[in-house]
């Protein structure tokens, strides 16, 4: 499977958890319950293999007219953010339902200059 598979989500907060020798682990929470599969790449049709992410809600009206079709065409609700994740062929993909440690890539937003503005 390719490396940069990955899920869209949101952070909710930080919690804590204890592990059978008691120590504590902090870990972030994340919420991505509201992702959807918007298109499936194929070599044949566009000249390499991905999937399309989407995430979130946003109003239908303010997605513009080439996003609205894709998001109609996959039978979802206009998002808020698609991704697209480029797979190796012949990946097969999984969902899983537990939790699990995995390494996560966040990015800021709005944060970045907030102690220069004082």
């Amino acid at each position: 499977m390719s490396e940069k598979l990955g899920l869209v989500g949101r952070k909710i907060g930080m919690t804590r958890i204890f592990e059978e020798d008691g120590k504590s682990v902090p870990v972030t929470v994340l919420d991505v319950s509201g992702n959807r599969v918007a298109c499936v790449k194929t070599v044949e049709s566009d000249g390499y293999n991905a999937v399309q992410v989407a995430f979130g809600s946003k109003k239908p009206s303010r997605v513009n007219k080439a996003l609205a079709g894709q998001f109609a065409k996959a039978g979802i609700e206009a998002a808020a953010t698609l991704k697209e994740f480029h797979i190796d062929e012949g990946c097969r993909i999984q969902a899983r339902h537990r939790s699990q440690r995995r390494h996560v890539h966040g990015r800021p937003e709005g944060r970045r200059d907030r102690h220069h503005h004082r």
